[in-house]
This record gives structure tokens, sequence and C-alpha cells, in this order.
């Protein structure tokens, strides 16, 4: 093992802290890129479900 990890105040150390702050911020940045795709995705879903309905009621007001 490194010696990092075998000093015993590891967790309590500046480095560790602004680690832990590095993953966090590319973690929270990739869930919020990933909702918010899955945000688009649904407005562009509901947008065809309406074009859709539109469609049929145009048709069985026609026959």
């Amino acid at each position: 093992m490194s010696k990092a990890y075998q000093h015993p105040d590891f967790f309590n150390r500046k480095e560790y802290t602004m680690f832990g702050f590095l993953i966090g911020l590319f973690i929270g940045a990739f869930i919020g890129v990933a909702v918010m795709c899955c945000c688009f995705v649904a407005s562009k879903a509901d947008n065809e479900i309406e074009q859709i309905e539109n469609k049929q009621s145009d048709y069985k007001e026609d026959s």
C-alpha cells in the first residue's frame, strides 16, 4: 500500500478533502446531465403523442 493510506490522519488531510470534492463534482455533473437528457426525451415523447392524438382526432372528424 502507498504511504498515504497508511497515514493515521489520511481522512482528515486537505488532499483527501480536495479529492473527494472533485469526485463528487464529477459524479454530480454526470447525474445532472443524465437527468436533463431524460427530461429532454420525455418532452419530445409528449410532443409526439400530442401530434398523434391530433391526427387521430382530425381523422375521426373527417369520417
